[in-house]
C-alpha cells in the first residue's frame, strides 16, 4: 500500500509542480490494516538540454527524499503525514551575453513539504479526509523564502473493494498573495494486483 502512496506523491509533485498547484498531497486513498505503516523513499530526476526563450540552455538535476506515515488513533480516525525536502541544481550556458541575464539566472534551489492530514470514516464506504499542505521554498543564496499553505477537504467513496472516487475543495495561499480555490478529486482503481491507477 505504502508503494502506492509514494507514486501519487510523486506523481503529484511532478504533475503539479507549480506553486499554485505543487500543495496537494493527500496519503493513499485505502488501507487494508489498522496498524501504523511508513516508509522512506528518494528520488533523483535529471533534466538534459533545455532551451531558454532568450537564447542559451540549462540542464537541471534534481535530488529528493520522501517520508511517509500513517495510521490510527481511534476506531474511526486515521491520522497521516507526508514531509518531504529536495534540492534542485541548474547549470547554465548562455548563447550570448545577455541571454541568460547573468551567467547563472538563479541559484539552486531548497523545497520542504509538510502534509499532516487526518480521516474519519463515517460509514464503511465514505470516509472524509483532511489535509494541511505547507510549502516553503527558496533559492540557496536567498535570504528570502516564499511560504505556501493551505488545506484540502475530501469526501471518498469506496464504491467497490477495487474502486474509489473522492471530490471536494482546496484552497491555498502564499504569504501576502490572494488565497485560490480549487477542486481536489481523487480516483484510486486496483486493476489488477501489481497495478493500480
Amino acid at each position: 500500500m505504502h508503494r502506492q502512496t509514494i507514486l501519487l506523491a510523486t506523481l503529484c509533485g511532478l504533475l503539479l509542480a507549480a506553486p499554485a498547484l505543487g500543495q496537494v498531497a493527500l496519503p493513499s486513498i485505502e488501507r487494508n490494516a489498522p496498524e501504523w505503516d511508513s516508509n522512506l523513499a528518494a528520488t533523483a530526476r535529471y533534466q538534459k538540454d533545455a532551451g531558454i526563450a532568450a537564447g542559451g540552455r540549462f540542464e537541471t538535476l534534481e535530488f529528493e527524499a520522501l517520508a511517509w506515515a500513517e495510521g490510527p488513533l481511534t476506531d474511526n480516525i486515521q491520522f497521516n503525514l507526508l514531509a518531504s525536502y529536495a534540492h534542485t541544481h541548474f547549470d547554465f550556458t548562455c548563447g550570448s551575453p545577455g541571454a541568460c541575464f547573468g551567467a547563472n539566472p538563479w541559484q539552486d534551489v531548497h523545497r520542504l513539504d509538510l502534509a499532516p492530514g487526518a480521516s474519519l470514516l463515517l460509514t464503511p464506504a465514505i470516509r472524509l479526509r483532511v489535509s494541511f499542505p505547507i510549502r516553503w521554498n527558496a533559492e540557496a543564496v536567498s535570504d528570502d523564502g516564499a511560504i505556501t499553505a493551505g488545506a484540502v477537504v475530501q469526501l471518498q467513496w469506496r464504491m467497490s473493494s477495487k474502486f474509489t472516487v473522492g471530490q471536494g475543495v482546496g484552497a491555498r495561499s502564499e504569504l501576502g498573495e490572494e488565497t485560490s480555490v480549487y477542486p481536489a478529486l481523487s480516483l484510486d482503481w486496483k486493476m489488477a494486483p501489481e497495478f493500480r491507477l
